[in-house]
């Protein structure tokens, strides 16, 4: 009777199979050290294998059935399965000596606890495994496939060594795959569901049509051919109209929040719609990530995510343990990324829009002084590059605030969208002059009016 391999690999994995024993070869050792021994030596290779590819290994061990189940539900969240097929290998570990002398190591051990933190190598060496939250790193069942926390703990630890001399070339292809990954363009819309139909309008359909359509259809009692309009305003809407965005992330999103409330079908095809985001997500990507979470808020399943966020920034060490753009962009998040009312009970709420845009223009300033200084001095261009990614999502986020804040001002009173604008310092009265707004911002202004049912001025 054949022993199985000491280490195995994990499903939908990219571990190669050379850094494997071959698969019917019956093993030759039958003495637990034997086994042992040749379980290290698997390891050895897959750690090779990872190295010569320039990803990490990523290893999990397996000492009884539970163990195995908690480390496969641990991995199987989209964003960290996105994370894993850019940048990683994952093997499994079985063998009960070699297990023994891993967690007994000086380096980072593997947790006793089922789902608990893996063994991460790069180049060829233990890598310490940021410690963010670790206490929500593990999320309960129900929150697993959403959940962020190890995809963000593995970015945060790797980009953290952006500055060693020693990982510089492993970082540079790190960058190189996250720079080259784009987020799925998905097509659930199109696609017939269980009880969701498919919804393929016209090329030239205009978001706030099929945003009547979807209203009348819920009128109509049609809940499920509602769900596919929506489906579609999410995945098509922004690239239809440019102007939408806003729209979508503070008006649509509470009805579709509202829908899934309603319909189980419709929550299931937005539960679907908020993993496929997840298939193809970026921690690193401000913009995505409040997206992101915006689904996890319309399908009631957020929490984990911003309790890991909020742990993470409140830990002693977060200031030396989450990189700095990462850890503003994660303030940001925690504070913008909901579809409430963002003016009620607010006693001045352009002044937040007025903080985005001061932070922004601060932000700005801070890159073109690095770029200047960049050529000569490789500290300065790696922090150019780090920033850039909160740069455009303050900027992303200072127009979207700027829009849904103005439209649910103009709700309150007819004065309210000019009040707003005024402490914003955007009341200028020609576009392109300083203090007044751009076009591209007075059509998302426009948009989320009528989205929202109010007339704009």
């Amino acid at each position: 009777m054949g022993l199985a391999l000491s280490l195995t690999l994990v499903a939908n994995s990219p571990m190669t199979q050379s850094a494997l024993a071959q698969p019917g070869k019956p093993p030759t050792t039958t003495t637990p050290e034997a086994r042992t021994q040749a379980a290290r030596a698997e390891l050895m290779a897959a750690v090779s294998a990872a190295r010569g590819e320039g990803k990490l290994l990523i290893v999990t061990y397996s000492n009884s059935p539970s163990n195995k189940a908690a480390n496969q539900r641990a991995l199987s969240s989209g964003p960290t399965r996105a994370f894993i097929a850019r940048h990683a290998l994952v093997a499994d570990v079985t063998d009960v000596g070699l297990i023994r002398e891993l967690t007994n190591d000086k380096g980072p051990a593997l947790s006793d606890k089922p789902g608990g933190d893996p063994l991460v190598f790069l180049d060829g060496k233990l890598m310490a495994l940021n410690q963010a939250a670790t206490e929500v790193t593990n999320p309960p069942a129900k929150a697993v496939a959403g959940s962020f926390a190890l995809a963000a703990r593995l970015d945060w630890s790797v980009r953290r060594l952006q500055s060693a001399k020693a990982h510089a070339a492993f970082v540079v292809r790190y960058d190189q795959r996250d720079a080259a990954a784009n987020a799925a363009l998905t097509t659930l819309h199109n696609t017939d569901g269980q009880k969701v139909p498919a919804f393929d309008p016209a090329p030239d359909s205009k978001p706030l049509d099929v945003l009547d359509q979807a209203r009348a259809a819920i009128k109509a009692k049609k809940l499920e051919a509602a769900a596919g309009m929506y489906t579609w305003l999410w995945e098509r809407g922004p690239s239809a109209d440019a102007s939408f965005e806003p729209a979508l992330l503070s008006v649509v999103a509470p009805e579709m929040f509202l829908l899934a409330g309603a319909s189980p079908a419709a929550k299931d095809r937005f539960i679907a719609l908020r993993n496929l985001a997840g298939e193809s997500l970026l921690t690193r990507d401000g913009v995505a990530l409040h997206r992101y979470l915006i689904l996890c808020r319309i399908v009631e399943d957020e929490i984990f995510n911003l309790t890991f966020l909020d742990d993470a920034l409140n830990q002693p060490a977060s200031a030396l343990s989450i990189p700095p753009a990462d850890r503003r962009t994660a303030e940001l998040l925690l504070r913008h990324c909901h579809f409430n009312d963002p003016v009620k009970g607010v006693a001045e709420p352009g002044a937040l829009i007025a903080g985005l845009r001061s932070r922004l223009d601060e932000l700005r300033r801070d890159a073109q002084e690095l770029a200047k200084a960049a050529e000569a001095d490789a500290a300065r261009a790696a922090r150019v590059k780090a920033q850039a990614p909160l740069v455009a999502y303050v900027s992303w986020l200072s127009d979207v605030e700027l829009a849904r804040r103005y439209a649910y001002a103009l709700k309150a009173g007819p004065e309210g969208g000019q009040k707003l604008l005024t402490k914003a310092g955007l009341a200028g009265a020609k576009s392109g002059d300083a203090g007044a707004l751009s076009l591209a911002q007075q059509a998302m202004l426009a948009t989320t009016c009528k989205a929202l049912g109010v007339t704009a001025p």
